[in-house]
């Protein structure tokens, strides 16, 4: 799953020049809290401005986690890590379930499931991936 959405975020990117993908990269979102999204967009000029060796401060513009062995406890601590460390939004799937949760500041949320459309037009404009594409029946 992870493969295929980097994949479907990297030809958008390409395409669009919109924010760069990173994958299993270190945020130091606070002085406590050091996570590290499977994928993560940040904003081009952003990354131009941080040391690529050391871990990125701060979060990333989307975390994305897919979510196999984490408990709901630790998941929900990483959404609001990521959220108020100014996030704009983070995506949770559940590939045994085949459903995922678009989290964004302020509380609210949205699932999505196998038969919906993934979009993001505030951080990735146009991007709409069938979720049929990563939950396979």
């Amino acid at each position: 799953m992870k493969g295929l959405l980097c994949e479907a975020l990297t030809l958008h990117v390409a395409r669009a020049g919109t924010p760069f993908i990173l994958s299993e990269s270190m945020f130091h979102v606070t002085a406590a809290d050091a996570c590290i999204p499977d994928i993560s967009l940040v904003r081009r000029d952003w990354l131009s401005k941080v040391d690529p060796d050391r871990r990125f401060p701060g979060a990333p513009l989307l975390a994305v986690e897919i979510i196999s062995s984490e408990s709901a406890t630790r998941i929900a601590q990483k959404i609001e890590i990521y959220l108020q460390g100014g996030a704009q939004a983070v995506w949770t799937f559940y590939p045994e379930r085949k459903l995922m949760d678009v989290h964004y500041p302020g509380g609210r949320s949205r699932r999505l499931y196998a038969t919906d459309t993934l979009t993001e037009p505030d951080i990735l404009g146009d991007f709409a991936l069938p979720l049929s594409k990563l939950f396979p029946a």
